[in-house]
């Protein structure tokens, strides 16, 4: 009689076990992979789901840049008691996400399941792009954050610091000449009025030529 009453308890959790349902895949909601991301450290929404069984669900989530989820920037959310509306998990530290420097990615995948206690949901697997709001500082080549190719931090490409595209140090957008004439050179004074510095041209000229006779 003891020997049955013994073998009839150590079955019980096998009963047990062979009686549960285990609960499904949590549905993700962000980021579901049909937008851009602009932050390299989002926050993970998984939708709650019902254990058929009536159990209490605890979410897992795993995050990597690599499908085999063994990269040195794998992350692991551990167990995560289900939310009010929704379960959410912020990514601990931020992905290298700058492509200038070989090592960032800007493709990453989100490993989802659950657990009831005595038994987990299928895996399933997603994915979601970073997209960078602006390059990083560099990332064209020189030294600055605009997105030209010049070391300067203007927008334009030519060499001086001001927004236009001569090479003057000054703004008004065209290129003020010099004007030689034997020792004699006049030069733009930065207001961009050609009329005004041919007229001084021509006035230096005249006086260096009446000199000379």
């Amino acid at each position: 009689m003891r020997l049955l009453v013994a073998c009839s308890l150590a079955a019980l959790p096998r009963l047990a076990e062979a009686q549960n349902e285990p609960p499904p895949a949590p549905p993700i909601v962000y980021p579901d992979g049909t937008e851009l991301v602009r932050t390299a450290q989002p926050t993970i929404i998984l939708e709650n789901v019902d254990d058929p069984d009536g159990d209490v669900v605890t979410y897992f989530l795993e995050v990597d840049y690599d499908p085999c989820f063994c990269s040195p920037e794998h992350q692991v959310s551990g167990p995560l008691p289900e939310g009010d509306l929704v379960t959410q998990w912020q990514l601990p530290r931020a992905f290298n996400v700058n492509l200038c420097d070989g090592r960032g990615h800007t493709t990453f995948y989100i490993l989802r399941w659950t657990r009831d206690g005595m038994a987990d949901s299928d895996r399933e697997l997603s994915l979601w792009n970073y997209e960078a709001v602006q390059p990083a500082p560099g990332c064209d080549g020189d030294a600055d954050a605009d997105s030209d190719g010049d070391s300067d931090t203007d927008s334009d490409t030519d060499s001086d610091a001001d927004a236009d595209t001569d090479v003057d140090a000054d703004d008004t957008g065209d290129e003020l000449p010099t004007v030689t004439y034997g020792c004699c050179s006049v030069v733009g004074s930065g207001s961009g009025e050609r009329p005004a510095l041919l007229a001084s041209a021509a006035l230096v000229l005249a006086l260096v030529r009446r000199r000379r006779r």
